[in-house]
């Protein structure tokens, strides 16, 4: 009787234990016990060279470090934006989660299953440093969950880490977009990368230059600074200010654009205006704009296309980002010194409606002075100094484009100023006394087609011969 109990007694636990056993097989294994389990990378990815980012029926982002800067590895291998990698190694590195459960059925219902989800695989040299899967079963501002490779467990990501691979909430499960991580500031250059720049515009398929600037070292107590020069007769470039040249380039840095396109793509329309950008080894980086052909009335936008040598970048820009581009000689001019320090100068010649005058240098034992020509005594030396320092420091207040140099004529009667400064060359420059509208003053300088403003307050200082 006891050994036909024991027989009983066993079958009932034998099937206790089978039921147990595959209701634990058929149940998702979540552990409730381990609640506050955490995943902590501490992974370092110093190392990496290689980042790939991979999603089913879709393009694989691969990033590439190439010369100490990271790369998208498309058709061109353009300049990734480098921030935006940096942020997501640094993730990496730091990634923690929350324990969420693991098996089979468990990945699957939390978008973590084969063929689900994107892939994010780090490298150093083709040898996998981190492996990751992460679902786009929610939207990212919800958080997401995600699996490392060879652990079945689920963890809850960072709320912004899908973002920073370039999914969005609302449109997460969309494609890779590889557009997301290329470097979209077109316009890398810093002053010192740059010898000279060419404006033009382009009619009828010619370039027409419209003016150009150019760099020149100069030696200021010993040191080499950036000396710009306006560029006009060879024998007499005009001095800009340099703060001018600065400005622009960092505002065209700033810039970024719409979206990038296939260079070979058949979308450009004629070109309307470029820039040469000459760097200081002969090499030229070229930006040609063109309208889009195909776009929406309310829409202002153009295409860019950027050349260096063999590498074509396409991008497309609207219409505040080409109002940075189109420079024009006023952009640069204003504040500029109209001439350079007199300290070359030889010999200055002045002629106004009421009189004329000719200062001239006096070296005598090394002691250099300035006086009137024909004039005896040092009676009137600060006198003179302090006429040539204001014509040395005589600005550009802007420039005027509306008197083209045939209008220039009507300025001249006998009611104006002639400068003439005499070195190894002569430098000439007229003021008008007739003001403009403004209270300005007409001037110009030879060797430019161009016409300025000076401000009334310096006309008057010139004007008023105190010596």
């Amino acid at each position: 009787m006891k050994i036909r109990h024991l027989v009983i007694l066993s079958v009932i636990f034998i099937l206790i234990l089978s039921v147990t056993i595959f209701k634990a097989i058929r149940r998702p294994h979540i552990i409730q016990s381990q609640e506050g389990v955490v995943f902590k990378s501490n992974q370092s990815l110093d190392s990496a060279t290689e980042i790939k980012i991979l999603k089913k029926d879709s393009e694989t982002v691969r990033l590439v470090k190439l010369n100490g800067e990271w790369r998208v590895m498309n058709r061109w291998q353009v300049k990734a934006n480098q921030a935006k990698v940096k942020q997501v190694i640094e993730s990496l590195e730091g990634l923690n989660g929350e324990f969420r459960g693991s098996g089979e059925s468990v990945l699957t219902d939390f978008g973590l299953g084969q063929n689900q989800g994107i892939q994010i695989q780090v490298f150093q040299n083709q040898q996998e440093l981190m492996g990751i899967n992460v679902s786009l079963k929610l939207p990212a501002e919800s958080g997401s969950f995600f699996s490392p490779d060879q652990d079945r467990s689920i963890y809850a990501a960072p709320v912004d880490f899908l973002r920073q691979v370039g999914f969005y909430g609302g449109d997460a499960a969309r494609n890779l977009d590889v557009d997301f991580w290329i470097e979209k500031s077109f316009f890398n250059l810093k002053p010192i990368d740059v010898a000279r720049m060419e404006f033009q515009k382009i009619e009828k398929g010619e370039p027409a230059s419209i003016f150009s600037i150019s760099k020149a070292d100069s030696k200021v107590s010993g040191l080499t600074v950036d000396e710009w020069l306006l560029e006009g007769d060879e024998q007499f470039p005009f001095h800009i200010g340099t703060e001018n040249v600065y400005h622009y380039l960092g505002v065209l840095r700033a810039e970024k654009a719409d979206r990038i396109l296939d260079p070979e793509a058949n979308q450009l329309g004629a070109f309307k205006w470029q820039l040469n950008v000459t760097k200081p080894d002969g090499r030229m980086v070229r930006f040609q704009i063109a309208p889009v052909t195909e776009q929406q009335p309310a829409d202002k936008l153009f295409n860019l296309l950027v050349t260096e040598g063999e590498n074509h970048q396409l991008f497309i820009i609207n219409d505040s980002v080409l109002k940075s581009f189109e420079a024009n000689p006023e952009d640069f001019l204003s504040n500029s010194p109209l001439v350079e320090e007199f300290k070359a100068w030889q010999s200055v010649f002045i002629r106004t409606p009421e009189r004329a005058v000719k200062l001239i240098k006096k070296d005598e034992d090394g002691k250099v002075s300035w006086g009137i020509d024909g004039q005896n005594g040092e009676e009137n030396s600060e006198a003179v100094l302090s006429l040539l320092n204001r014509i040395q420091h005589l600005k550009v207040s802007r420039y005027l484009p509306e008197l083209e140099e045939k209008k220039w004529l009507k300025f001249l009667d006998d009611n104006w100023m002639h400068i003439e400064l005499q070195d190894d060359s002569v430098i000439q420059i007229n003021l008008s006394s007739k003001a403009l509208p403004s209270g300005e003053f007409p001037a110009k300088r030879d060797g430019f087609s161009l016409m300025f403003a000076v401000s009334e307050t310096q006309y008057k200082e010139i004007i008023d011969l105190k010596i």
